[in-house]
């Protein structure tokens, strides 16, 4: 950058950023001058359509590169003009920040140059340090097919995509299919698993970014929308206005011409109109807007939704409902939670799962992309595997619960349970608590009921969207006395129990209650909230003698459990505390956070009285929820 500063100087020159993010961090590795005719003293503009083939030819000599931003010269020592902020700002997204693009200015100070970086956080174009930090890895080239030959130059991927971003979500929801059709083969939990992959692949109309070939129809479809500024919901109106249903309409109809069934499915992060009649009764578990579309009369709201759907789609209304008989809608599939997916099937399939293993992953797919590669078998994702040194250990056995929110890859677990729809209340800030008539036990069956299901695998991941005391008890299950092996993502990492435990320092605090023979324990590490627990505990009158906080010597707070080994010291200490309080009466357990600590609590509890495990309901209140013999 430097180099072309100095060269085109007194006017500005500038390109794109190339990299990898780490962390949430942009690491540049590469940049691109592009070319440009709007450019002077004052001014750089990088021409329309030029950034797209410049980062899928880099992709071509390096497949683990991606977009970060741009860079520009300014032949005067001033930093970035409020005419770059505001462009900045434009292509930035508040919902996704760790993804937002990187602005260099390369200033003239008059002796040399000098970076001034900025990225737009919490809707700040805000300041960056520039650290010196070198180049990626070097990586072995993969293994070239001797038939199919290379893209031609004239023959890119569509532009479906929306552009780099867009292109970048494509190819990260191409390697989640990926990641699935190796689950099911390592599994063998499908009875009509994947065969191949499809990406940008001909003749199959507007279902063509993601194809998932199986061994028998129905194949899937999928069209993937992603947009930037994602402001605009999805409803009859954006789905009519910019074409998609009618070309997905046709696309079935093409698709199923000769009788084979064929899915179609729609992903992207855009929200659903809460306004449109058909699309707000979508089932959250598959997507699909059937069977309630189909409810009610012609003069029914949905009646007439039906028909209005129906001729702007080009279709009569059978033929409308007999392709949302096999229409899938996947909303709200925003990039961290993609991210999250494909990172917990890679976790599942015994693989590196970091932020820049899964981008070497999607980056794989690019590449693929580029040299005519539509098709992607089983054994071409294991040599990309292995060429990629993606490899970390064996593969676990998944189980997803959900009590929140659904589970995405819910289909992909050996045991599934989904308790989303008899749990109390609408959003998933505020379901906690089972709808009565169903209640904790009935909860605490199905939970129990899951090693029985599990075929006598004994190592276990533990996956979906549950709550603390949930997700104790589903670790007391799966107890370590009894051979299992249980592992969790927190966060960006695998906490597991294998994972030696390390010494973990911790301050007990006693407050004496007297008002019974048991033990309340509070667990308070997440933040610090022993407080609100220990006054719910006196004014509910619970029979204990004394409630004892365990909180870390360093602190309670989101990152007071840095490390799987310093969560397994933790949970072995608070074990062995619960020991020394042993009695005939019951322990009474208060957990705050974080979920991953939870499950590994439950795992290590053993030679310990029974216990009662409480769920944080709101505020200052909470519930018994299970009971634990131990």
């Amino acid at each position: 950058m430097v180099a072309a500063a100095k060269r085109e100087h007194p006017c500005e020159t500038g390109g794109i950023l190339l990299g990898v993010h780490v962390g949430g961090q942009p690491w540049v590795t590469a940049v691109v001058e592009i070319p440009s005719e709007i450019r002077g003293r004052h001014h750089y503009e990088i021409p329309g359509g030029a950034t797209r083939p410049a980062v899928l030819s880099a992709r071509a000599a390096d497949h683990r590169l991606g977009y970060l931003g741009d860079w520009h010269s300014h032949p005067e020592d001033v930093g970035p003009s409020k005419k770059d902020l505001d462009s900045l700002r434009r292509i930035s997204s508040p919902h996704h920040e760790e993804q937002n693009p990187t602005l260099v200015v390369v200033r003239s100070t008059g002796g040399g140059h000098t970076l001034n970086a900025r990225r737009v956080v919490s809707g700040r174009a805000r300041s960056c340090d520039v650290e010196f930090a070198g180049g990626l890895p070097p990586f072995e080239p993969l293994p070239r097919r001797t038939s199919g030959g290379a893209l031609p130059a004239n023959d890119v991927p569509s532009a479906s995509g929306a552009r780099i971003a867009g292109d970048d979500y494509q190819w990260l929801h191409a390697w989640r299919m990926c990641m699935e059709m190796l689950h099911e083969s390592i599994t063998d939990n499908s009875t009509n698993p994947a065969v191949a992959i499809g990406v940008e692949e001909r003749g199959v109309g507007n279902g063509d970014d993601v194809v998932v070939h199986r061994t028998r129809p129905p194949n899937s479809y999928q069209q993937v929308k992603y947009a930037v500024d994602n402001r605009t919901a999805v409803g009859l109106d954006y789905l009519h206005t910019n074409g998609i249903l009618q070309k997905i309409v046709q696309a079935h109809r093409d698709l199923t011409a000769n009788g084979s069934p064929a899915e179609m499915r729609l992903v992207t992060n855009r929200t659903i109109d809460p306004s449109d009649t058909l699309l707000r009764d979508r089932d959250g578990r598959d997507g699909r807007l059937l069977p309630r579309a189909a409810q009610g009369g012609p003069k029914s709201d949905r009646g007439k939704a039906r028909a209005d759907w129906a001729t702007k789609a080009g279709v009569s209304e059978p033929e409308l409902m007999d392709f949302l008989e096999h229409f899938h809608l996947d909303v709200t599939y925003d990039l961290d939670r993609l991210r999250r997916d494909v990172s917990l099937l890679m976790t599942a399939n015994g693989l590196r799962s970091d932020a820049v293993a899964v981008n070497l992953g999607a980056g794989w797919i690019s590449q693929q992309v580029v040299a005519g590669r539509r098709r992607l078998g089983l054994d071409d994702v294991k040599a990309a595997i292995t060429a990629l040194g993606l490899e970390r250990g064996s593969p676990w056995t998944t189980i997803s619960i959900s009590t929140i929110k659904h589970d995405g890859v819910a289909h992909q677990a050996a045991v599934a349970l989904d308790w989303v729809g008899r749990m109390s209340g609408d959003t998933d800030w505020n379901r906690v608590a089972p709808e009565p008539p169903n209640t904790w036990d009935d909860l605490a069956t199905d939970i129990r009921s899951v090693p029985g299901l599990l075929g006598g695998r004994k190592r276990v991941l533990v996956s979906g969207h549950l709550r603390q005391a949930t997700g104790f008890l589903i670790g007391s299950e799966l107890r370590r006395v009894m051979g299992y092996e249980v592992g969790i993502r927190q966060g960006d990492q695998l906490w597991t129990s294998s994972d030696e435990p390390e010494r973990y320092d911790v301050t007990v605090d006693e407050s004496v209650v007297d008002a019974g023979t048991g033990t309340a324990i509070i667990v308070n590490v997440a933040t610090d909230a022993a407080g609100q627990a220990l006054q719910w505990i006196i004014d509910s009158g619970l029979e204990i003698r004394a409630a004892l906080t365990v909180s870390p010597t360093r602190g309670a707070g989101p990152l007071s459990v840095p490390t799987p080994r310093a969560a397994n010291g933790l949970a072995v200490a608070v074990r062995d505390i619960a020991r020394q309080h042993s009695s005939t009466t019951p322990l009474h357990l208060f957990l705050i956070g974080p979920l991953g600590l939870a499950v590994l609590l439950g795992h290590h509890w053993n030679r310990v009285t029974t216990t009662y495990v409480y769920e944080h309901l709101a505020g200052s209140e909470y519930a018994r929820a299970f009971a634990v013999c131990a």
